[in-house]
């Protein structure tokens, strides 16, 4: 079993304040991989490529692993890209691998992501305070009644148009005020965030493994078009469309 190693090549990748962080791309994938253990905590941000993961079964490409993680997670994909960043002596309160979806810690990421590939002499102390930030951030989970899992799975797997408040309180059969209220406490977002940020999440997969054109994938997204896509993307990851392609190759 293998120790405190991802199964992968470092493309670029840096060490600071007990920190470490960069960009991979797997070197094995399916079968070949075996179970290994992390010592260290650390995120994985799933750039491109089908990943499986033991961290539940949701769809965020941003998955926490607390110390001595054992597991056999893997891309299925004949490749794959990620970015990960371990911590020496920080850990969040989870005792559990788990998905994150909270839209703050990916937007943090992303500007690691960014901050590590044109890395300068403000670069350490950006990254630190980053990485700080990442570790830093509360478990927002909350115990939900049935109905929001519903809700969820809706606006996940619905990546093509966003879905009316309106629309989704009636078919849940719940005041669109209480679904909004539950929605924020739980998952720290509105509903309608929560839509779009899986939209952009299908948009990112889409920009890392086809080279399709960003205003074909905005539409796919269900954006209206390319210029209301550049703006919500760049809001959310810190980077343009066209820069987080260049990142994720």
């Amino acid at each position: 079993m293998s120790s405190d190693q991802f199964v992968g090549t470092p493309q670029r990748c840096r060490q600071h304040a007990g920190f470490s962080f960069g960009h991979w791309l797997a070197t094995q994938t399916g079968d070949d991989v075996s179970e290994h253990v992390h010592v260290e905590p650390h995120f994985m941000f799933i750039a491109g490529g089908r990943f499986v993961t033991s961290a539940g079964s949701g769809r965020s490409p941003l998955i926490y692993n607390p110390p001595n993680t054992v597991h056999r997670d893997r891309f299925e994909s004949p490749s794959g890209r990620f970015f990960a960043v371990s911590a020496a002596d920080m850990e969040l309160a989870d005792t559990q691998p788990r998905q994150i979806e909270s839209i703050e810690s990916h937007a943090i990421v992303m500007r690691l992501m960014r901050e590590c590939a044109s890395w300068d002499d403000d670069s350490p102390e950006i990254a630190e305070s980053l990485c700080i930030e990442l570790f830093s951030r509360p478990d927002r989970r909350r115990a939900a009644p049935r109905w929001l899992a519903t809700a969820a799975a809706m606006l996940r797997e619905t990546t093509d148009k966003p879905i009316a408040i309106a629309d989704l309180s009636r078919f849940l059969g719940v005041h669109r005020t209480h679904l909004t209220r539950t929605f924020l406490r739980v998952h720290g977002c509105t509903p309608t965030e929560f839509s779009r940020l899986h939209r952009l999440r299908k948009a990112a997969e889409l920009l890392s493994t086809t080279r399709a054109p960003i205003v074909e994938i905005a539409l796919a997204s269900g954006f209206t078009d390319q210029s209301h896509f550049t703006k919500h993307f760049l809001r959310t990851w810190s980077v343009t469309p066209g820069e987080f392609r260049r990142l994720a190759r």
